[in-house]
């Protein structure tokens, strides 16, 4: 778990158009829940290139293995091309609200 501190301060720091970054836990800490929401593709796209050119990768699957990766949005071409061999997965928003 200190690893997600960790993560989140990085991302916090250094990439304002990040807006949401949480790491959930389940109670005996097998699973975990990455949530990401960025401005908008181009900022997921910058957020994905930092992550795989930056330090904290290797860490990062070294301690959780990846079961399901869902892009939920408009993900652009760039972002979808980001993440090959990670997500595949990739809904784009039909409809619905969000409250501020």
């Amino acid at each position: 778990r200190n690893y997600s501190e960790i993560m989140s301060k990085h991302v916090l720091d250094s990439e304002p158009e990040t807006l949401i970054h949480e790491f959930y836990f389940s109670d005996d800490s097998q699973n975990m829940y990455l949530i990401e929401v960025y401005k908008n593709s181009d900022a997921a796209t910058s957020h994905v290139k930092a992550f795989q050119q930056g330090p904290h990768l290797e860490e990062f699957f070294n301690l959780f293995k990846l079961k399901s990766f869902v892009v939920m949005g408009n993900a652009k071409d760039d972002l979808k091309k980001s993440l090959e061999g990670f997500a595949s997965d990739f809904r784009t928003l039909e409809s619905g609200f969000r409250r501020k």
